[in-house]
């Protein structure tokens, strides 16, 4: 004979088997409690929670926008210097591969960035209190909105530097630096 879950404060036995009632009247599956099927979280709290950001003296900031002001101030106008020089033969191609590799290196910095997650304090207390198989589904939920915001931040910061710079002569503009600094 199976023996019943425990039953706490939250929960009443149902007899003749392991499943429990919530205090609501509902019932909830062996195993599970009735705080696993009603996470205790609003839709709120879950978006209350942020991307992450770049502090001014994080390192690796600091090394991004060394990259990126490298970029913008030095190899950028060179090239535009060369691609007028030589009428412009072969410039394109060049730039063009250094703004691909500049959009792939920050844009991945700025998503590993955003999906350093800052939560509210008290989210953070409410999830500390819970249990670890409810508490592993709600982060869950967190990183996949997250996620789909931190790909927003990408797109809508690198996509319009890389846009900037694909123009032949706009790239004085120093739209990388721009980009990195939007991080703080």
């Amino acid at each position: 004979m199976a023996t019943a879950a425990p039953v706490t404060n939250k929960e009443t036995a149902i007899p003749g088997g392991g499943a429990t009632a919530a205090p609501g009247g509902g019932e909830t599956a062996p195993g599970e409690t009735a705080e696993s099927t009603n996470e205790g979280l609003t839709d709120e709290e879950i978006n209350s929670v942020q991307p992450g950001k770049a502090g001014p003296f994080d390192p690796d900031f600091i090394l991004i926008l060394a990259f990126a002001a490298f970029v913008d101030l030095a190899l950028s106008p060179l090239l535009n210097l060369t691609g007028i020089l030589s009428l412009g033969i072969g410039f394109l191609s060049v730039s063009l591969v250094v703004d691909i590799v500049t959009t792939l290196i920050i844009g991945s910095w700025i998503y590993w960035k955003s999906k350093q997650v800052v939560m509210p304090p008290n989210l953070s207390n409410k999830l500390k209190g819970m249990e670890k198989k409810v508490m592993a589904k709600i982060q869950a939920k967190i990183q996949k909105k997250i996620a789909s915001k931190a790909m927003r931040r990408v797109l809508i910061r690198v996509g319009a530097a890389f846009a900037v710079e694909s123009i032949p002569g706009a790239s004085v503009f120093t739209s990388w630096l721009v980009a990195v600094f939007s991080m703080l």
